[in-house]
């Protein structure tokens, strides 16, 4: 497709003093995605992951860190289109080399 204006349409001024049907680019349509962000998190267990910013502060990003993390997405009844995750607990590694 071509998304370009026509030049030198003899049945207007030239863009952008007029335009028409025929030297306009033709419209896009946009799907909505399938994919959807998170929009919030909330933390179940609190101390776990308090424990784990520990961990990493005392390391100065000097290893690598590995974790997993378990939860469910669930809808907010207030807001119909946000999406939330519920974490409940984070399976983590700070040995890996």
């Amino acid at each position: 497709m071509n998304f370009l204006l026509k030049k030198n349409c003899p049945h207007h001024p030239p863009y952008p003093q007029g335009i028409c049907n025929k030297c306009q680019p033709p419209n896009i349509q946009l799907k909505a995605p399938v994919y959807r962000h998170i929009d919030y998190v909330s933390v179940q267990n609190d101390d776990q992951l308090t424990d784990i910013c520990q961990k990493m502060m005392v390391g100065f990003g000097q290893k690598k860190y590995f974790g997993y993390l378990y939860g469910f997405f669930q809808e907010d009844p207030n807001y119909p289109v946000k999406t939330e995750f519920s974490l409940k607990f984070i399976l983590f590694n700070i040995d890996l080399i």
